[in-house]
């Protein structure tokens, strides 16, 4: 059996309707305003919670090997691994069609509300040691 059970889903749209808040800085307090989505930070189970929404960001790899997703809180990483990193094959490409394809990461992101700091992505390429051991670099 794979899902949540509604008794929760039910106590989480609950707790999650109707929320309101104000912005409070320097000497200015706003006016109460909704909270329309996202999650309330410093709620221990805002952790939980986002976990859960983002677990089908595992699936879109299902079945690709050399590619790995990994999920902690509010961070993911997307691992590819090849024979090398450019052409059609390589690591490069592999990870621009799990971003790009039709059911990818990035269809994926605008699906769920889920915005990815872009500009916070770094790749780093990595290869198996190419020295003999005990050669000076």
């Amino acid at each position: 059996m794979r899902g949540i059970p509604h008794q929760i889903t039910d106590w989480l749209i609950s707790r999650f309707e109707k929320r309101r808040t104000t912005m409070a800085f320097d000497d200015f307090l706003s006016d109460e305003f909704p909270v329309e989505n996202g999650l309330d930070q410093g709620d221990p189970i805002s952790q939980l919670i986002y976990i859960l929404y983002n677990a089908g960001l595992l699936e879109i790899i299902i079945g690709d090997d050399g590619i790995l997703i990994l999920i902690f809180v509010d961070d993911a990483v997307i691992l590819a691994r090849a024979k090398n990193f450019d052409g059609p094959s390589g690591t490069h490409e592999i990870l621009k069609r799990v971003m790009e394809q039709e059911e990818g990461v990035l269809k994926w992101t605008r699906d769920h509300n889920c915005i990815f700091g872009i500009a916070k992505w770094q790749l780093a390429d990595y290869t198996a040691k190419t020295r003999p051991a005990g050669a000076d670099p």
